[in-house]
C-alpha cells in the first residue's frame, strides 16, 4: 500500500486532468450520491449498530453489575456497562503489550474477568484452545447478533 497508492494517486489525477469539465461534474456527483446512498444504509437500516447494541441486552439480562467482562469490540458496551476490558489496546496500552509480551490470556487472567465475549471467528486466533478448554466454558454459544460467542470463567 504505501507503494502503490502514491502510484494510483499519481495516475487517478492524470487521468483527471485528460476528462472534461462535464465529466468531472458527473463523476464528483457521482461519488457524492454514492457516498450518501451508503452512509444513508449504514447508518439508517439498524444493521450497524444491532451487533453493538445486543452485546448490551446481553450482558445487562444475563450478569450482574460487578461482572468484569472483557471483549475486542467494546465500544457501545463500555459506555452502557460497568467493569468492561477493551483487548484490543485501544483503551488499554496494557491490553496492546500483552500481545507481545506473556499473552492476552495473561492480561485476562490478571484483570480477574470473569466474562469473555467476542466474534466467533476471531476466537481460535487470539486465543489458545488449551487455555478456554481450561478456564473457560462456553455460556452462550450465539448472544443472538449471529456472530458473538460469550464464555464465563470455570470455577475451579
Amino acid at each position: 500500500m504505501v507503494l502503490s497508492l502514491p502510484v494510483i494517486v499519481v495516475l487517478f489525477a492524470y487521468v483527471l486532468k485528460k476528462i472534461s469539465q462535464f465529466k468531472m461534474s458527473v463523476l464528483l456527483l457521482l461519488t457524492i450520491i454514492i457516498f450518501g446512498v451508503q452512509a444513508f444504509l449504514y447508518f439508517h437500516s439498524g444493521k450497524s449498530a444491532r451487533a453493538f447494541t445486543v452485546r448490551v441486552e446481553f450482558v445487562k439480562s444475563n450478569f450482574n453489575n460487578d461482572a468484569r467482562i472483557a471483549a475486542f469490540q467494546t465500544g457501545v458496551l463500555g459506555y452502557f456497562c460497568e467493569n468492561v476490558f477493551n483487548l484490543d489496546g485501544k483503551m488499554d496500552n496494557s491490553a496492546l503489550e500483552s500481545f507481545s509480551g506473556n499473552g492476552i490470556e495473561h492480561y485476562i487472567d490478571s484483570m480477574k474477568v470473569d466474562v469473555l465475549m467476542e466474534w466467533k471467528d476471531f476466537v481460535p486466533i487470539l486465543f489458545k484452545k488449551d487455555y478456554l478448554e481450561k478456564y473457560w466454558q462456553v455460556y452462550a454459544e450465539d448472544i443472538g447478533d449471529g456472530r458473538t460467542i460469550c464464555y464465563v470463567r470455570k470455577k475451579l
